[in-house]
Parts: structure tokens; C-alpha cells; sequence
């Protein structure tokens, strides 16, 4: 009755029971594709066979397109307004996806412009976790170059989109993020003290990485680097988001030891297409201990000879967008 495409869709409060139900359908998100296909298939063949109109496959297949949250299917709709403050990302939807003109290779200016904690604290701090701009004093900056490229999303839109013929899969912006802790790293750790030399990252297990630390003197330690949580939000030309993690270091002789922080930015696109705004880095330290970082932001955009946006994904394939595209529409 739900499905039926010429009925009107359920009440607001039952399409969450609903959606719930439909994701259950995919038993793991490892096997998200395979098993989207046939339970979908199932699901699209019982509701027609109870009709007796029995519509065709495509009109059953839009007419689920409501069970899918606005922040998930539509671009301009997918995120939340500012007043409703940060919208949590479903547990599906592991990859965090940015604001569609954050694609290309920037030059980005990061100053350090507030700070709350002990130096004593931080100064171990900075060490432990050299992708970190905890280091230095208040009013101190640092340039490095990131990049962020286009995927296709591995999103239950998308799957749906595939699986039930509803249309092309939609791109989403990533960021590259083995690459932009190196560069990271690397501005931080110019003078001396450990560095990040190593980065292991695959976007198909995005939350997870292995960073491999190196010390002045030699030696080293490894950390596991998990994003336990991800929100966005904003519209047109602002956006905001955030990434909680854990960071699991191993020290020489088996010597463990683990920080949890969060990362919260706020971006916003100026006309010349380049981009402004404020970072805040939250680290819990064991005693209750708290350490704030606040780092203003400035991004300018690389363009070739024809102003032209190009990237280099991790795979070493250069995507292009025409000059200006932010005026036209996303990538």
C-alpha cells in the first residue's frame, strides 16, 4: 500500500520504521551492491504482484524514492539548514562528502588564532600527533597544499540509483586523505621532531587509516587512526562538518597509548571561488583534561594556464572541471 506510486507516501513518523526496514534488507555493508540487487528486486516484485494494476518496475522503484532522507538524495535538500545546527550522517554513510566547489588542489593557509591547555600538555601533544597543529605559539601560521577529487559515492542513494534503474550514480567531493596528512605533517614538522612518513588509506574503508611515525634520531611507532563519527551541514556557499576520532599509537617496546579528539570545520566559498573559515581541533586527555585548538582557515584555489580545476586522484588520474564551474553547478 506504502509503495504504491499513485498513493501519497506514508506519515512523516512511520517512514523512519520504514527506512529501517528497507536498509536491513543489505546484510553487510561489505556486500552493500550485491545484496542491495536481489532483495530490492524481491521487494519491487512482491509490492507489484499485490496490485492490480500491476505497475512496471520503474514506477515501483520511484515510488521508494521517499524512504530515502532528504539529506541523501537531493543536493540542494541533502544539507540541513544552519539553524538545525549539525546533522549526524547515518551509519551507512561512512564516507564524509564535502560542499561540491571544495574540488581541486588548494594552497591552504592555516593560523593558529586560539588556544586553551597546558604547554606542558600540548608540547607532548605535538609530538605524539605530528598531523596536528597543536605546536607553536598564538599567531603562528602554516602552508601546505591539499587536494580533494571526485568519486562515486558508495551511498545507499547510489545503490538504489543502480540497482533499480533509477538513473546515473551521483559523484560526491572527497578529500585525499593520505596525501593531505603527508602535507599536513610535512608544514608541521618543517624545523624538527616526528614526522608522519607513511600514511596507508583506502576510501573504500574510509573510516580507517595506519600512519607511520619517524623520529630525528631514528625509530618510530605506528598509529591506528579510526573516525568513530561524522556530521555536515550547510547550504549554498557555507558548509560545516566534523570528524570525531581515536588514535591508537605503538611505541617502541609495545608501549601503547590512545587520544581521542574531534575536528570541526567551518568553509565558506567566496565569489572568486577560493575559501575562508575556521577550524577547531577538541582533544580529551586522560585526568579530564581538555585541550582546544582554534586555527583560521584560507584556501586558494590552483587553476591551470585556461583556468581550468584539475586533481590528481590517488590512482594518478586528473579530473578537470572548466573554469568557474562553482558558478554552474557541481562537478
Amino acid at each position: 500500500l506504502f509503495l504504491h506510486p499513485t498513493r501519497p507516501p506514508p506519515p512523516p513518523r512511520l517512514r523512519p520504521y520504514l527506512l529501517r526496514l528497507l536498509t536491513s534488507l543489505r546484510p553487510s555493508l561489505a556486500m552493500r551492491t550485491a545484496a542491495l540487487a536481489p532483495s530490492m528486486s524481491s521487494l519491487a516484485g512482491i509490492c507489484s504482484s499485490s496490485m492490480s494494476s500491476r505497475p512496471g518496475r520503474a514506477a515501483v522503484s520511484r515510488s521508494l524514492l521517499w524512504l530515502l532522507p532528504a539529506m541523501l538524495f537531493d543536493g540542494k535538500e541533502r544539507i540541513c539548514p544552519a539553524s538545525t545546527g549539525w546533522k549526524k550522517l547515518p551509519s551507512y554513510d561512512q564516507q564524509l562528502y564535502l560542499a561540491p566547489w571544495m574540488f581541486g588542489e588548494w594552497r591552504c593557509v592555516e593560523e593558529l588564532t586560539g588556544r586553551s591547555g597546558g604547554e606542558e600538555e600540548l608540547q607532548e601533544l605535538s609530538a605524539a600527533c605530528p598531523w596536528l597543529p597543536l605546536r607553536g605559539r598564538v599567531g603562528s601560521r602554516w602552508e601546505y597544499d591539499v587536494r580533494f577529487y571526485s568519486t562515486l559515492a558508495d551511498s545507499l542513494e547510489n545503490n538504489l540509483r543502480v540497482n533499480l534503474g533509477l538513473g546515473v550514480p551521483r559523484a560526491e567531493i572527497i578529500e585525499d586523505r593520505a596525501f593531505n596528512i603527508l602535507r599536513v605533517s610535512s608544514a608541521l614538522t618543517q624545523q624538527a621532531g616526528c614526522h608522519v612518513k607513511e600514511v596507508h588509506y583506502d576510501s573504500r574503508s574510509p573510516t580507517r587509516a595506519q600512519l607511520y611515525l619517524a623520529e630525528p634520531e631514528g625509530g618510530g611507532a605506528k598509529v591506528d587512526l579510526l573516525i568513530t563519527d561524522r556530521t555536515r551541514c550547510g547550504s549554498g556557499d557555507s558548509f560545516s562538518c566534523s570528524e570525531s576520532f581515536r588514535a591508537t599509537s605503538y611505541g617502541e617496546g609495545g608501549r601503547k597509548r590512545e587520544l581521542t579528539y574531534k575536528v570541526e570545520q567551518e568553509l565558506h566559498l567566496a565569489a572568486d571561488g577560493n575559501v575562508s573559515g575556521k577550524k577547531f581541533i577538541d582533544l580529551d586527555l586522560p585526568g579530564s583534561l581538555k585541550v582546544t585548538c582554534e586555527l583560521g582557515l584560507v584556501l586558494s584555489r590552483k587553476l591551470g594556464d585556461d583556468e581550468s580545476i584539475c586533481c590528481e586522484t590517488p590512482k594518478q588520474v586528473v579530473q578537470c572541471q572548466p573554469p568557474r564551474f562553482w558558478k554552474e553547478g557541481s562537478p
